[in-house]
């Protein structure tokens, strides 16, 4: 998996977050239905790292 980019609303408060996946179309849908179950762990981290009020939420998409 690579970030390719990540886009930010001004308020902070949402993400979309770009990505390529390497293989075919199943591995690519089975790649991002993985993300979406670890959102919430991947939030934590991010959220720890960050000296922000509110962590954004995120959502991934794959970069065409």
């Amino acid at each position: 998996i690579t970030v390719t980019k990540a886009e930010v609303t001004p308020d902070l408060k949402r993400a979309k977050i770009y990505i390529s996946i390497l293989g075919d179309d199943v591995t690519q849908k089975k790649t991002l239905r993985g993300l979406e179950n670890a959102k919430g762990f991947i939030q934590t981290k991010v959220g720890s790292c960050l000296q922000i009020r509110y962590t954004p939420l995120l959502t991934f998409c794959l970069d065409e």
